[in-house]
């Protein structure tokens, strides 16, 4: 993947906090990095106060600091580690954690919009909602590119130049099959089934409508002679 610039980098960074919200890990990394400040202040207020005599709370404070900063510290790195993951496409890729996670986000988004845009009572709004999120999705996953690599297009065959987002399972559903599927006119609705009754009354109606409407039989007015 290369040496990446600033802007790359910042874009990547945007996109991954825009999809992924903040969690426990998030938090404890936070505290992790956080923690070696408060250690560093808690030791300088300990040479103030009492001119390098480590207080007891000193220690303690600086221990759970220490403590808080490695479990934060492993959490930072556990996560920025680029592994070897595969997609529910079967494609295996390169990335560390937290984009894996903003690609999984990305999927779930896309398969809920598309659920609701394929309801047999869905609303024009519903589609276009679905539209608009796939147009915005596929521009993040474009900037979010340079920061996973696909190696192997997996037993589906999707191939390793595109990221495949799958948006029904049951069907293997690719994001371009969805797209089609949303842009395509919806059928008319089937014919109501007629009550017992309904088909009664139908059936009077055109009953009726023979009787008053004969067929015109016409008569030769020069029959032929036997």
């Amino acid at each position: 993947m290369g040496k990446l610039d600033k802007k790359t980098k910042k874009e990547i960074r945007e996109v991954i906090q825009k999809y992924i919200r903040v969690d426990n890990r998030t938090f404890i990394k936070r505290t992790g990095i956080i923690s070696g400040t408060l250690i560093s202040l808690g030791l300088g207020l300990d040479l103030l106060l009492t001119g390098g005599l480590f207080s007891i709370g000193t220690f303690m404070v600086g221990g759970l600091g220490c403590g808080v900063g490695v479990i934060g510290s492993t959490a930072v790195l556990h996560d920025s580690i680029k592994k070897s993951r595969t997609n529910a496409a079967a494609q295996t890729l390169n990335s560390d954690l937290d984009v894996e996670g903003t690609l999984l986000i990305m999927e779930s988004d896309l398969r809920s919009a598309f659920s609701k845009a394929t309801t047999p009572d869905a609303a024009p709004e519903d589609k276009n909602k679905f539209l608009l999120l796939a147009d915005e999705i596929g521009r993040d996953v474009k900037k979010l590119s340079p920061a996973f690599k696909i190696v192997s297009g997996g037993p589906n065959g999707f191939g390793t130049e595109k990221y495949e987002f799958i948006i029904d399972e049951e069907k293997r559903l690719t994001l371009d099959q969805a797209r089609h599927d949303v842009t395509q006119p919806s059928p008319p609705p089937p014919p109501k089934k007629l009550t017992p009754e309904q088909e009664e009354i139908q059936r009077l109606k055109t009953r009726i409508a023979a009787l008053e409407n004969p067929p015109i039989v016409r008569l030769d007015k020069n029959p032929p002679q036997p």
